[in-house]
């Protein structure tokens, strides 16, 4: 009688699923006959979008210089960019760890081995109703190395988390998700620690501007990509990687940790502002923001309005793949032939991709790795879900320049709802 329930449950759940996408589509549908007819993104716009993309620190005056304009035009360009809902514009927040700041189109990225951590990635499936998500949901946001988590409704209610544990507290990371386990919040996870992770960017070449289209769809996708992967597996040279040096003892100190919480809201902050809210001259606080733009941050990203680009959907495909092929995949990432964002994770055989693409451009690569993988997977992420956190400062000992891998704080705590 319970299992029935249940199944009715997950059943009435599925319908409203189905009813929010059908609103979803339908709303996105409205929304992008208002974009083809209002936000129309010129030649010069989309250059310097282009622009902002590869390199998000640039200067005005760099910019301008290689897009032959004028600095004050590159400015008021930008600008109006932000009006028209392009880029994102600034706004006055109030963040949970910092209090009233200004956040901007550029982001940064806190990497996760220069500060001491190992990025863990778990997909949680098999969750079965609504009142058990919630439930793990409470739990996984008491953790205090968790760093983000998105819904998935794929075969089932899933979700997928983002860990940056001490190696430590790995082992304590796995016994309190077999704690989830052990309670049927969840019925099987997929985990993952790369060895490598490969990041790269969209690549606005492939945008259409006339057409407000990507000039590649699922099909000539598969034609065109084809022809790069076998041309790429047939040269089959060796491939140099470099990961971030794992720091053992990283020697942050308070003020680094909410620098570093500056520069994930706001990766170019005003000086004036920052200095003022420490109390110190813009020399120092100049100098101590380079520092941990050096030391602590990974990369940056543009903020910009993927709805204008049809992007709305995040998937992840998953599975097991050849060693060869997976290299193949890497030097065609690498040598910026993938037009799309995406994260590539791999440990040995297995991988872990991450895409923010147009569902023909990922249905087509799925069907065209197909035949190189096992245990193939693929899952929609709801990106509007998405939770992010940053809670580096509330498990760093400043003093004794180590994590808190105490079972207390790893297990305990985010137990104790």
């Amino acid at each position: 009688m319970k299992y029935r329930k249940s199944k009715l449950l997950y059943f009435y759940l599925f319908i409203l699923f189905l009813l929010k996408k059908c609103v979803l589509e339908i709303d996105s549908f409205i929304l992008l006959r208002q974009v083809n007819k209002v936000v129309r993104i010129k030649n010069k716009e989309m250059e310097i979008l282009a622009e902002l993309r590869r390199t998000p620190l640039v200067s005005m005056n760099v910019m301008a210089s290689q897009l032959k304009l004028a600095p004050n035009t590159v400015k008021t360009r930008i600008e109006k960019m932000k009006s028209k809902g392009i880029i994102l514009d600034d706004k006055i927040i109030i963040d949970p760890v910092l209090g009233e700041r200004r956040s901007s189109e550029i982001l940064g990225q806190v990497s996760p081995e220069k500060i001491g951590l190992v990025p863990i990635y778990y997909i949680l499936k098999g969750i079965h109703s609504n009142d058990d998500y919630q439930e793990i949901c409470e739990y996984l946001d008491n953790h205090p190395y968790i760093i983000s988590r998105i819904l998935s409704i794929s075969s089932g209610l899933n979700i997928y988390v983002t860990f940056y544990v001490p190696p430590k507290g790995i082992e304590n990371l796995t016994i309190f998700i077999n704690r989830l386990k052990e309670m049927r919040l969840t019925s099987d996870t997929t985990k993952l620690i790369p060895d490598n992770r490969i990041i790269n960017h969209i690549n606005f070449e492939y945008w259409d501007i006339d057409k407000m289209s990507w000039s590649i769809n699922g099909e000539s996708f598969i034609t065109e990509f084809a022809n790069i992967f076998d041309e790429t597996m047939a040269s089959n040279s060796e491939i140099e990687l470099t990961n971030p040096e794992f720091i053992v003892r990283p020697k942050i100190n308070a003020m680094d940790l909410e620098i570093m919480r500056e520069l994930t809201i706001n990766g170019k902050p005003r000086i004036n502002e920052i200095a003022s809210y420490y109390a110190k001259d813009r020399t120092t606080i100049s100098r101590r923001i380079n520092k941990v733009r050096e030391r602590y941050m990974s990369h940056y990203t543009l903020a910009y309005n993927r709805s204008i680009f049809h992007l709305n959907c995040n998937f992840i495909i998953y599975g097991k793949m050849d060693r060869k092929v997976m290299n193949t995949i890497i030097r065609i990432i690498k040598e910026n032939k993938f037009p799309f964002r995406s994260e590539f994770l791999v440990n040995k055989k297995d991988f872990l991709w991450r895409l923010e693409a147009t569902t023909p451009f990922v249905n087509a690569l799925t069907r065209l790795i197909l035949p190189y993988t096992k245990n193939l997977s693929q899952i929609l992420l709801h990106v509007e879900e998405e939770n992010v956190y940053f809670k580096y400062h509330e498990n760093f000992d400043v003093k004794r320049k180590i994590w808190n891998v105490s079972e207390e704080n790893m297990l305990n705590k985010p137990l104790r709802i």
